[in-house]
């Protein structure tokens, strides 16, 4: 069973895109290699540029077996992200 928290430190540069991600000391989650897996996934988030510089975030991601796992129900994910997601494609990473 997977839970825990993941809490990503990342800096949002002038051009809108992540130019550091990093797994913040503050993380629960006991495997590391998701905790990994999350983090490199917000080098794929384009923001807004931001006013007046860089950003520095720090994001805390919430992960538990929830609804969908106990139930056996096929999990729906939210439409809404962020920021937009940059194609994986471009750069040589194939989807799973």
């Amino acid at each position: 069973m997977l839970s825990g928290k993941v809490v990503a430190r990342f800096v949002i540069g002038r051009n809108g895109k992540v130019s550091n991600a990093a797994i913040d000391r503050s993380s629960t989650i006991p495997d590391s290699r998701v905790a990994e897996c999350v983090v490199s996934a917000f080098y794929d988030i384009e923001f807004p540029e931001p006013d007046g510089g860089i950003v520095t975030v720090v994001y805390p991601i919430m992960l538990s077996p929830g609804y969908a796992w106990r139930y056996g129900h096929e999990a729906k994910l939210p439409r809404s992200t962020p920021g937009r997601i940059r194609d994986r494609s471009r750069r040589g990473i194939k989807a799973d």
